[in-house]
């Protein structure tokens, strides 16, 4: 019975796992959604205004401030609907996957909604600059506009490749390594300390990677490998060395200690 609890423990700790990264993953697409939304309805609004100026000093059509009006309302309810989608689903995914480091998002996304509201302020003036046709303010009013649309977008497709990264980081699976090493004659175990260090070279980056590098790591343990094909090699002693191998992680069984472990044949003079 207790073996059953245990396994039924460890079943739905690991589901639990799945199900975490699963949900920060669909909260992280959400965002990536949302922010495209909102570089959307600040490009409208930059359309309604470039037609506005196109009307107002090219057609004489000050009249066309009304459709302005209205077109800039919606396109900024929209940026004002997905900033809130953003900064909502952004707080799911920290909270799904507590290890995802998402302030650079909310860095971003929080300049949008003021950003928003100036918008619509400066637009409330161009109206009334309108009105008096007073052919300065509006031309100045409208570059503002133009600028603070510009921002929007920014802030939003930062937020956006932000978000893409950190989805990517949950879709790439990692493997904890450990080497061992075994006497070419005996086969017994030697202790992987003998030899002064391991390195790996990842085959399709050719990026390396060292063993130990973190100091709760021991000499021989090489930790959230990206899947893939490696090479690992020993640093030769003065009179031992080790042979080298070539293993592709998502092939390899992964130990009851969450390591996979590579075996190198041990030499010595």
């Amino acid at each position: 019975m207790k073996t059953i609890t245990f396994y039924s423990s460890l079943f739905l700790f690991f589901l639990s796992i799945s199900l975490q990264a699963q949900t920060a993953s669909q909260a992280l697409d959400e965002v990536i959604n949302s922010t495209e939304i909102i570089v959307e309805s600040a490009e409208d609004g930059q359309t309604t205004l470039y037609s506005l100026t196109v009307n107002y000093f090219y057609y004489n059509n000050p009249a066309y401030i009304n459709t302005y009006i209205s077109n800039i309302n919606q396109a900024m309810e929209g940026v004002e609907e997905y900033f809130d989608e953003v900064i909502y689903y952004t707080s799911i995914a920290a909270q799904a996957n507590p290890d995802l480091d998402t302030s650079s998002i909310l860095s971003y996304a929080n300049t949008i909604e003021p950003n928003e509201d100036l918008v619509l302020n400066l637009s409330a003036s161009l109206q009334s600059a309108v009105n008096a046709h007073n052919n300065n303010q509006v031309y100045a009013l409208i570059l503002q506009i133009k600028s603070v649309l510009n921002d929007i977008i920014f802030a939003a497709e930062e937020a956006n490749s932000e978000a893409y990264q950190l989805l990517n980081s949950l879709l790439i699976n990692t493997y904890n390594v450990k080497i061992e090493l075994v006497h070419y004659q005996s086969g017994l175990p030697v202790n992987p300390g003998t030899l002064p260090g391991y390195v790996v070279t990842d085959l399709e980056t050719g990026i390396f990677y060292y063993a130990g590098e973190q100091q709760t790591q021991a000499i021989n343990e090489f930790i959230d490998l990206p899947e893939g094909t490696y090479r690992f090699d020993a640093y030769d002693g003065y009179f031992d060395g080790a042979s080298s191998k070539t293993v592709t992680l998502s092939n390899e069984p992964v130990g009851a200690d969450g390591f996979i472990t590579v075996t190198l044949t041990y030499w010595s003079e």
